[in-house]
């Protein structure tokens, strides 16, 4: 009988011990928990598993580069009838089965058709603003529309040429989101009516709307909204709206996507595609309580179009891929040196990754395949790969992870795979 006790014990501890290597994250937004593309999960695989991850579940999707967001093993996706709806769908996390949708009338078509920006989901409401300006939130659990505005109509904006494409900013019980309008630039919004909070000076300059969605980051100890728009980054005060400092230094990119990147210390890197190039900004407080901002460096050589840079142990890892532009994927360290690059072999084209556990996972958009490799500012350390996308359906959105289930998709499918180390 104390055998059986001490074997049931045992067995007991080493089950909890199993489930504590695994943590696990909610995935509510673009970017992950922090917008960042990086997920504080732990017990993932470290190695390239034989036959490659398992795929979980399939589901068909329509054409679009919205990616999936994840919360209380619930996936929502915004998806489009090209020309006709938005739907806004929400799936189970375990099988992929549809547990209900919302939809709304927002005809008309953009080019490169289909569905653009990703929800942005909390305990009560979900977010999701479709690539015509319509803004909608949702009741969780009730799945009915609670308010819905168009923000560009509202704030005298111009439709971008690929459509609306923003993940609203939860702050305190507001929304933000940067609206690049006539009447302006960037605005807070009562997430339980929709209602105005404060709406900020329009943008001095306004030729390219911009498709980065807004970040808060805290710098010598205040909290910040970074607004990316063609030609600077705009930082506001969350709560008033009010502009704390900009910059610009030459900077232009007509087509911004990528949200900058904060990386502490007052340091902001931003990239973007359209021969815009990267480069890293200080922001510093003065005596007076002012801010100001300097270069610290600036490289041509990387062109980073879509996805977001991921920084990780004094280095970053950044797609340096553009229209006129195959780099590949680079290594630089904090410095703006240049420690490698894959160029075209491989070159990920427009795919989407994000960094778990010490690993990238990385969609090559050029093959369709999956890679998965370890972060190493000496050489490209590629663990594995496989095809799981289609090439030709363009597989650019960005990927979600939620419970060691890495979600990605293309313009026919949306796939769920088992990531977790066995």
């Amino acid at each position: 009988m104390r055998q059986f006790k001490t074997a049931v014990l045992l067995a007991i501890a080493i089950a909890l011990c199993v489930t504590a290597g695994l943590r696990a994250d909610n995935w509510p937004q673009i970017g992950g928990p922090t917008r960042d593309c990086i997920s504080a999960e732990t017990g993932l695989i470290q190695e390239w598993p034989e036959g490659g991850p398992k795929v979980l579940w399939t589901v068909e999707v329509g054409k679009g580069y919205a990616g999936p967001v994840v919360y209380d093993g619930e996936v929502y996706l915004l998806d489009r009838v090209t020309g006709k709806q938005d739907i806004l769908r929400c799936l189970s996390l375990e099988t992929g089965e549809e547990l209900w949708r919302h939809t709304w009338d927002a005809k008309g078509a953009v080019p490169h058709p289909g569905s653009r920006a990703q929800a942005l989901v909390e305990e009560k409401y979900v977010f999701a603003a479709g690539p015509k300006g319509d803004l909608y939130c949702v009741d969780r659990k009730t799945h009915k529309p609670l308010w819905h505005k168009n923000v560009l109509d509202e704030y005298n904006g111009k439709l971008p040429k690929y459509g609306f494409n923003q993940t609203p900013l939860a702050y305190k019980d507001t929304l933000i989101l940067t609206v690049f309008g006539k009447d302006a630039g960037v605005v807070a919004l009562d997430k339980e009516t929709g209602k105005e909070v404060w709406a900020s000076q329009p943008f001095e300059d306004l030729k390219y709307a911009p498709y980065a969605s807004p970040l808060l980051v805290t710098i010598n100890g205040e909290e910040q909204v970074l607004a990316a728009t063609f030609n600077e980054i705009a930082s506001l005060d969350p709560d008033t709206g009010k502009f704390l400092w900009h910059h610009t230094a030459g900077w232009h990119c007509k087509r911004m996507i990528v949200t900058p990147t904060y990386l502490g210390d007052g340091r902001i890197l931003r990239t973007g595609g359209y021969q815009a190039g990267t480069e890293m900004l200080r922001v510093e407080k003065k005596d007076d309580g002012t801010f100001e901002t300097s270069t610290l460096w600036k490289t041509d050589s990387c062109n980073c179009q879509i996805h977001q840079p991921l920084p990780y142990q004094g280095h970053l890892y950044i797609l340096g891929n553009s229209n006129r532009a195959n780099a590949g994927l680079m290594c630089f360290d904090m410095a703006g040196s240049l420690k490698w690059k894959t160029g075209r072999s491989p070159n990920f084209g427009r795919g989407g990754m994000i960094l778990a556990d010490g690993r990238i996972f990385a969609v090559d958009a050029t093959t369709g395949k999956l890679h998965l490799i370890k972060p190493d500012p000496e050489d490209y350390q590629n663990l594995g790969n496989k095809t799981y996308l289609e090439r030709a359906a363009r597989p650019w959105a960005p990927l979600a992870l939620s419970e060691g289930k890495l979600i990605i998709r293309d313009w026919h499918q949306m796939k769920c795979l088992d990531i977790r180390a066995q």
